[in-house]
């Protein structure tokens, strides 16, 4: 028996939710931050869960990705696949769904939204994020400009949107205070899509101006990567404009400190996370006009137009001479700085935290099924306030152990409607005659003869000669042993 196929087996016991990511492989970026925020928002909140990395070149992934991610799908009830790996994988969402499996598809980029596509290569990718969103159970979004664009892109029903939180770092004093130098801070990876080379350009026409700039993040586009730096070099900006590269935590976190402006090019931007990570130092922004970032400096999509007194300013990031015009009035003008500084700080303190979109994201189950052993962690697991953090009208579904769900409050919630019905084969008190439970109309109690099927025999065999191959010793607490 491989590794895989224990693992496989251990995630069809032990977990109700799954969040299948990328590795992300050593490379920061807003959608891994995202999705670790979540996973830790559920944490917190006790919701059963576990991340699922599935390891592969996407969004081009080969066949031995591909069965990877079809293997994880399977071994989960419930699924949140991140889009990076599923939108290029339609097929296995598709049987995945058909075999009874709740596939989510969550899309923090359109997949031909990237830039350095040849346009072969673009229209293959967009048909086939269009047919797995169309095989999935349900397809999200982390910001509203970005459903109503991969609605309109895909002719969707509905794809419903999650933006991210925010964690509020303390103020930033900047370096213009300090220094009379004002720094200006790009962090994002140094790719064509985000455009470094265009803000570059406008920086030029600046020149006879004090400032100083910085480009911090991965360089996955090496060559892109050197392009920027040559050009640097000819415009004779290389004492000014430095690109370290990747930062650890604490070495970001110094350098938001000396940061004065926040500036994100992008050519295309779903939401912009580290927009909200500068407003949550009380740093301005300039974005790109038409992209999701406008609805993380605001709060709220843009319509039409340009938003009034923004935390900053919106640019075309095409035009050199407009994004160069309003990085120079706000390095002239202080009232100007002080203005986009003051919007920030009141932007900073209307920041929504992270436990909100992960709650958000938890909710929006229809149906929650329990794939938990009974254990000191888990006996009791779903309180009262658990259940009552359930989308109204879900249902519930434990076929795993009994004492996991409070019954009591269980059936006060099937009584009043909150939870619209309740299927189960286990209960804390067995044989369950008289339990309440029972007699509720909406309460469907079955035996607990799962085991008795061919393919729970093979399971368990399988599992025993794992451990016994690799010399187990029981350990309370530690699957297959709790």
């Amino acid at each position: 028996m491989s590794d895989s196929e224990q693992v496989s087996d251990a995630h069809r016991v032990s977990d109700a939710v799954a969040f299948i990511v990328p590795d992300p492989a050593g490379t920061p970026s807003g959608g891994h931050t995202y999705n670790d925020r979540i996973l830790r928002g559920w944490e917190a909140a006790g919701h059963p869960s576990r991340v699922v990395t599935v390891a592969g070149s996407w969004p081009h992934p080969d066949e031995a990705a591909r069965a990877a991610l079809a293997e994880a799908l399977h071994a989960h009830p419930v699924t949140l696949v991140d889009g990076l790996i599923g939108a290029c994988c339609p097929q296995q969402i598709q049987d995945a769904v058909t075999a009874g499996h709740r596939v989510v598809l969550l899309v923090h980029l359109p997949l031909a939204d990237e830039t350095g596509l040849r346009p072969n290569q673009a229209r293959d990718l967009e048909g086939l994020e269009r047919w797995a969103a169309h095989s999935a159970s349900a397809v999200l979004a982390t910001s509203k400009t970005a459903a109503a664009d991969l609605q309109r892109r895909h002719d969707l029903p509905h794809v419903a949107a999650v933006p991210p939180g925010a964690q509020a770092g303390p103020i930033a004093p900047g370096s213009l205070a300090e220094t009379g130098v004002p720094r200006i801070g790009v962090l994002a990876s140094v790719t064509p899509r985000k455009n470094q080379s265009g803000l570059v350009e406008a920086l030029a026409l600046l020149a006879h101006r004090d400032w100083t700039a910085e480009f911090v993040g991965p360089q996955p586009d090496a060559a892109y990567a050197d392009a920027v730096r040559r050009r640097i070099a000819d415009l004779g900006l290389g004492d000014r404009i430095s690109l370290p590269g990747v930062l650890d935590a604490e070495c970001l976190e110094g350098r938001w400190a000396g940061i004065d402006l926040m500036v994100l090019p992008s050519l295309h931007e779903t939401f912009g996370l580290v927009v909200t990570e500068a407003l949550a130092h009380g740093i301005p922004a300039v974005v790109s006009r038409g992209t999701g970032a406008v609805e993380a400096l605001t709060g709220t999509p843009c319509a039409g137009g340009d938003p009034v007194d923004p935390p900053g300013a919106v640019v075309d990031p095409r035009s050199t001479p407009e994004m160069a015009a309003v990085l120079g009035a706000w390095l002239d003008d202080a009232a100007v700085r002080t203005a986009w500084r003051d919007r920030a700080l009141a932007r900073r303190d209307a920041l929504r935290p992270w436990s909100e979109p992960a709650e958000e994201l938890w909710a929006r189950s229809d149906v929650l099924t329990i794939h938990l052993s009974k254990n000191s962690s888990t006996i009791g697991m779903y309180t009262a306030d658990v259940l009552d953090k359930l989308k109204p009208g879900a249902f519930l579904v434990n076929l795993a152990r009994g004492q996991i769900v409070n019954e009591a409050a269980l059936k006060e919630r099937l009584e009043n409607g909150h939870i619209a019905g309740a299927v189960f084969d286990v209960f804390a008190v067995e044989p369950a005659n008289g339990n309440p439970l029972i007699d509720l109309p909406n309460m469907f109690a079955f035996p607990h003869i799962g085991a008795t099927t061919r393919e729970a025999w093979e399971s368990m065999l399988r599992s025993g000669m794992y451990g016994v191959e690799k010399a187990y010793a029981a350990e309370p607490g530690v699957y297959p042993f709790d």
